[in-house]
C-alpha cells in the first residue's frame, strides 16, 4: 500500500478534461473514489482486480464504473488487458515510446495519469539516491523522451507526482548523470573515511524513508558528529520522526541541533551551579570571621546594641 498521504489535484486539469466532462456528475464523483483506491494500491495507480471488486472497494455502483470505462476515463480490462505505452510530446515532436504496463491475461485497471507521474517521479528519484535503481522501472529506457506538459492528456483527472517544477526526462537524466559524476568525484578525491561513513549514513536514512537525505547533505551530518552526535542517535531520531509521520531530513537535523543546544545549556547551568557552590564556602567563612570580630568588639565595649546584621551585610 502506498505510504503517501495525499496526491496532487489540479482543478484546471479536472475541469478541462474532455473525457471526464462527458461523464455524468455521479460518475465524476465515483471517479474520485476510484482514484483514492488506485492511490492506495501496492502498484501505484494500478489495480489488478476485477472491475466489480474495484467498484466495491471504492464504494461506487457498477453502473458508474462501467460508464467511466466506456468514456475511456478508467483504463484497462477484466481480461487480456493491453499494454500501456507512454509516448510524450514536446514542442510538437514525439519522444521514444516507454512501456509502462505490459499486456496481461488477468484484470488490470489503472489511471494513466497516476502511472505516468509515478514513472516520472521514480526517474527523478534516481538523483537523490546516487545510482540506485528505481523500483518498478519500465522495461524500456528513454533516450530523448520529453516530459508531458501540464494540460496534455488530461483524461485522468488529478496528478499524483510532485510537479511544482516540470522538467523533461532528458533534463532529469542529465541531472542524474551530473549528480552521479559529482558523487563519484567526491568519493574518489576524498581520503576522509569519516566522510564516506557519513555518506553511507545519508543513504541509510534514504533507505528507511527519509526524504532529502542525500550525500550533498553529508556536511550537516559532519557538523553534528563534531558535536558528539553518533550515527545511532541520527537513525533513532529519524525513526522517531517516521513514527510521527515526519519524513523530512531537515526535521531530523533541526531536532538533533535543538537537543545539542539544550544539552549545552544544561551543561552551562550545571557548571555555573558548581562555581557558585565552590564560591559559597569562602564567603561563608568570611562572614563568620566578621561575626567573631563584631562579638569581640561588643565584649570589649560592653555594648549590646551593635548593628551586627548591617555589618554582616557590608561584609
Amino acid at each position: 500500500m502506498s505510504n503517501r498521504p495525499a496526491f496532487q489535484f489540479y482543478p484546471a486539469d479536472w475541469r478541462k478534461n474532455a473525457k471526464l466532462r462527458r461523464c455524468s456528475p455521479a460518475a465524476r464523483g465515483a471517479w474520485m473514489d476510484i482514484l483514492c483506491v488506485l492511490h492506495d494500491s501496492d502498484e501505484y495507480g494500478v489495480c489488478r482486480w476485477p472491475l466489480k471488486d474495484l467498484a466495491n472497494a471504492a464504494g461506487v455502483p457498477m453502473k458508474l464504473a462501467r460508464e467511466l470505462v466506456e468514456k475511456d476515463v478508467l483504463k484497462g480490462a477484466d481480461a487480456n488487458a493491453p499494454e500501456y505505452v507512454f509516448r510524450p510530446t514536446h514542442a510538437g515532436k514525439s519522444g521514444d515510446a516507454v512501456t509502462l504496463l505490459v499486456a496481461s491475461e488477468g484484470p488490470c485497471w489503472y489511471c494513466s495519469r497516476f502511472v505516468k507521474d509515478e514513472y516520472i517521479r521514480s526517474r527523478r528519484g534516481v538523483g537523490a539516491r546516487f545510482g540506485d535503481t528505481p523500483k518498478n522501472q519500465p522495461n524500456t529506457k528513454p533516450n530523448t523522451t520529453p516530459n508531458q506538459r501540464v494540460g496534455d492528456d488530461l483524461g485522468d483527472g488529478p496528478s499524483s507526482s510532485s510537479s511544482e517544477e516540470h522538467y523533461s526526462v532528458v533534463e532529469v537524466t542529465e541531472r542524474v548523470k551530473v549528480t552521479e559524476r559529482a558523487s563519484a568525484m567526491t568519493r574518489a578525491n576524498s581520503e576522509d573515511i569519516g566522510l564516506q561513513a557519513r555518506i553511507a549514513l545519508c543513504t541509510e536514512l534514504a533507505d528507511i524513508g527519509i526524504t532529502g537525505a542525500t550525500a550533498m547533505n553529508a556536511s550537516l551530518i559532519s557538523l553534528m558528529v563534531q558535536h558528539g552526535v553518533s550515527a545511532e542517535e541520527v537513525l533513532a531520531t529519524a525513526r522517531e520522526g517516521l513514527n510521527r509521520g515526519i519524513e523530512r531530513f531537515n526535521w531530523v537535523t533541526s531536532t538533533l541541533f535543538g537537543r545539542l543546544a539544550d544539552a549545552q545549556r544544561q551543561a552551562h547551568q550545571a557548571a555555573r551551579g558548581e562555581r557558585i557552590a565552590r564560591a559559597t564556602p569562602s564567603k561563608t567563612r568570611g562572614a563568620i570571621q566578621k561575626l567573631e570580630e563584631i562579638k569581640r568588639e561588643m565584649a570589649e565595649n560592653g555594648s549590646t546594641d551593635w548593628p551586627a546584621k548591617t555589618a554582616l551585610s557590608a561584609a
